[in-house]
C-alpha cells in the first residue's frame, strides 16, 4: 500500500466520528490552558472511558469531564481536570495513581484516585517528538527511495500539525512486569508513547514498528506482563512478546476498523489463544501468534466497543448497543446474554461487586446487571 495523502489521512481521521473519537479543532481557543467547567450535568455528558480505581470508578469523557464514583457507580462526583478537550480512555496502575488521555495528545495523570488531575504530556510535544523521529530518519535514508519516504513523512507531519496539537491519543494501558511497570500511549496516525518513570517523560515508540501508512492505533492492550497488542484499522493487530522492545505487524483480512484485542486463555500461562474484535460485530480468533486469523460467528452486527475477563474466566464483550456478549469456551463461542434498553455506548469496566459492569457513553456512566449461565 502506498502512502496515504493528506486529504486520505485527514478523512480517515474523520471516520473515527461514527464512535466520537475524533480530533478536537484547535480554534481560537487552546482547550488545553482552559479547566474543565464544573457542572452538576458532568455525570450526564458524553462519557468515553470507564474504568476501576481500587473500589472506586472512574470515567472520562467530552469537554475534559472526568467523574468518580465510591458507591458502585450509584452516584458521581465531577474531577478537578486542567483541560477541556475530549478525553477518549482512562486506566489506573493502582488504587491511586492513573493517567486519562484524549484529543490535542493530552496525557493527564492522577495521583489521588481520580480527584484532581495534571497535565503531564501534549500535542505540541508529541509533534515535536515525532518530528524529531522523522527527521533523524531523513539523515539516516541511505537510498533514494528511503529519502523520499522519509521526505513525506516529514512533509506530512508538518502539513497536519500546522494548526495545532490537533491528533488524538486513543488509548492508555498499565504494563506490569518483573522488571518494572510501564505506561504505554496509542494514538491517531500511529502514535505510540511510553513511559517507565510514571508519565514524568514520554518517549516516542513508534520507531519500532512498521506503520509505513499511518494506521490509527485504537487500543493498546497489556495480556501478559510481557505481551502487547494493539488493534488497529484496517484490519491489523500489532503484537509484542517481549515488553515492546520490538513488534510484528498481523493483518486479520479485514479491512475495517478493530477496537481491541483479548487472550482466549482460559487457563494456564501465556496469552493462549489471541480475539480481535472491532466494527460492525465484527470478530476474529488466532491460534498462531496471530499468523492467521478465522472470523468467528458473531451474534451482533453492532460495533464491539469493549471486552473483559472475569476472575471465573468467563469472556464478555459488549457492543455499541449494549449487547453484552459472552463465552465460556476462550471465544470459540458467543452468545448473547442481555440487551437492556440505553443509549449508545463507548466504554466499559468491571465493577468492584460481582454481577455487574460499568459502561460509559451517550448520556454518562450507567450500570449492567448481568444474567450468566
Amino acid at each position: 500500500m502506498n502512502k496515504l495523502s493528506r486529504r486520505q489521512a485527514a478523512a480517515r481521521l474523520a471516520g473515527l466520528l461514527t464512535l466520537g473519537w475524533a480530533t478536537s479543532a484547535h480554534a481560537l481557543v487552546d482547550l488545553l490552558k482552559i479547566p474543565a467547567r464544573a457542572s452538576t450535568k458532568a455525570p450526564k455528558s458524553l462519557l468515553l472511558g470507564i474504568t476501576q480505581a481500587g473500589p472506586r470508578l472512574v470515567a472520562v469523557g467530552e469537554r475534559g469531564i472526568i467523574v468518580w464514583s465510591d458507591d458502585g457507580g450509584q452516584r458521581w462526583q465531577q474531577a478537578q481536570v486542567p483541560v477541556s478537550v475530549t478525553l477518549t480512555a482512562v486506566a489506573f496502575a493502582d488504587a491511586k495513581r492513573g493517567w486519562a488521555v484524549g484529543h490535542d495528545g493530552a496525557i493527564l495523570h492522577s495521583s489521588d484516585a481520580g480527584q484532581t488531575w495534571a497535565l503531564q504530556f501534549d500535542g505540541l510535544r508529541a509533534n515535536a517528538a515525532v518530528l524529531a523521529r522523522l527527521e533523524a530518519a531523513l539523515q539516516a535514508a541511505t537510498s533514494t527511495e528511503q529519502r523520499e519516504q522519509a521526505e513525506l513523512a516529514v512533509a506530512d507531519l508538518k502539513d497536519a500539525t500546522s494548526f495545532g496539537p490537533s491528533r488524538p491519543m486513543l488509548s492508555v494501558c498499565v504494563q506490569k512486569s518483573p522488571v518494572g511497570e510501564r505506561l504505554w500511549v496509542a494514538g491517531a496516525f500511529g502514535q505510540l508513547f511510553t513511559s517507565t518513570d510514571g508519565g514524568k517523560a514520554w518517549v516516542d515508540a513508534a520507531a519500532a514498528i512498521a506503520n509505513p501508512d499511518g494506521l490509527h492505533f485504537n487500543q493498546i492492550t497489556a495480556l501478559t506482563d510481557t505481551t502487547l497488542a494493539i488493534a488497529c484499522e484496517a484490519g491489523k493487530v500489532i503484537l509484542s512478546r517481549d515488553g515492546g522492545r520490538s513488534w510484528a505487524v498481523r493483518d486479520t483480512g479485514y479491512n475495517g476498523h478493530l477496537y481491541g484485542v483479548l487472550s482466549g486463555q482460559t487457563t494456564g500461562q501465556g496469552p493462549g489463544p489471541l480475539l480481535a474484535y472491532g466494527f460492525g460485530g465484527h470478530l476474529f480468533a488466532s491460534s498462531d501468534d496471530g499468523a492467521t486469523w478465522q472470523a468467528t460467528p458473531s451474534p451482533t452486527k453492532q460495533t464491539l466497543i469493549g471486552g473483559l475477563r472475569l476472575a471465573n474466566g468467563v469472556l464478555l464483550l459488549v457492543d455499541r448497543e449494549r449487547h453484552v456478549l459472552a463465552s465460556s469456551d476462550g471465544g470459540k463461542t458467543w452468545s448473547v446474554t442481555q440487551a437492556p434498553a440505553g443509549l449508545p455506548l463507548a466504554g466499559v469496566s468491571s465493577v468492584p461487586s460481582p454481577g455487574r459492569l460499568a459502561v460509559a457513553g451517550v448520556g454518562g456512566a450507567s450500570l449492567i446487571a448481568l444474567n450468566l449461565p
